[in-house]
């Protein structure tokens, strides 16, 4: 078993309006926490892994190439691979949990050693 724990210095800035905490024990997933400040967005992308994702607190919309989706506490969702996506917070920010599959050799550069192994 391999413990992350919660400390200030786990977050990585990744645009003024997103940081995030990404997590990876092997080949086969990232995973991230990340939080979205109050009424922000990250850009429109695409990346060939696929997502599942879990809003934490608060609330937001994910656009994408189906549609447009409002997202609340506790909503699941799944991005399949190549699928522009653009996510959107609200008023009291957004904070989701997302695993990539397969993890994503480009974050690794973010991803934290494990507090406990």
């Amino acid at each position: 078993m391999k413990i992350w724990r919660p400390k200030p210095e786990a977050w990585k800035q990744v645009t003024e309006a997103l940081k995030g905490r990404y997590v990876s024990a092997d080949e086969k997933a990232t995973a991230v926490l990340v939080e979205l400040t109050p009424n922000s967005s990250f850009p429109k992308h695409k990346h060939p892994h696929v997502t599942y994702g879990l809003i934490v607190r608060g609330s937001g919309r994910y656009i994408a190439e189906n549609g447009e989706f409002q997202l609340g506490e506790g909503d699941m969702y799944y991005i399949g691979p190549n699928e522009e996506h653009w996510l959107f917070s609200g008023e009291n920010g957004l904070m989701l949990f997302e695993v990539l599959i397969p993890w994503r050799e480009d974050l690794q550069n973010r991803v934290l050693k494990p507090d406990v192994e």
